[in-house]
Parts: C-alpha cells; structure tokens; sequence
C-alpha cells in the first residue's frame, strides 16, 4: 500500500517527465521561443495536469535535453 507521500511523488515525477515530453519537440532543431515560460506553461495546462514546480523542473530538463539554450532567457517586455 503506498502513502499520501509516495503517490504525490510518483505524481510529481509523471507530471515532470510528461511536461518534458512536450517540451522537448518545441525546443528541437533551435526552435525559436514563440512565447514566454509562462504561456507555455498555460498551454501546457490546457492539455494536461501539471504544477508549475513540476513544469518548472521540466522546463530545465528540456532545456538540458536539447541544448536550446536561448530558452532559458526571457522574451523581454518588447518582443511581447
């Protein structure tokens, strides 16, 4: 029987790596960044359930897969 604790973190780790999995694509081949974190978050969200520690944590770990590392700097207030 698993604890409160042990499916939170089994949930956590789905959501982590499903929210990889949808990143990853978008980042491939030098991809430019169409949106801020934030709105790929949401969009994420759209699609399935995850926390924004959880997607936060993915956003690295896309980042790191993919090499894209023009991702990891914000789009700034004038390309919005």
């Amino acid at each position: 029987m698993k604890t409160n604790r042990a499916i939170a973190l089994a949930r956590g780790r789905e959501e982590r790596q499903q929210g990889r999995d949808w990143l990853v694509p978008l980042m491939r081949d030098g991809a430019p960044k169409m949106m801020t974190k934030d709105q790929y978050r949401d969009a994420a969200r759209a699609q399935f359930r995850i926390s924004t520690a959880a997607f936060n944590d993915a956003w690295l770990w896309a980042i790191e897969d993919t090499g894209a590392e023009a991702w990891f700097e914000g789009r700034g207030r004038d390309a919005e």
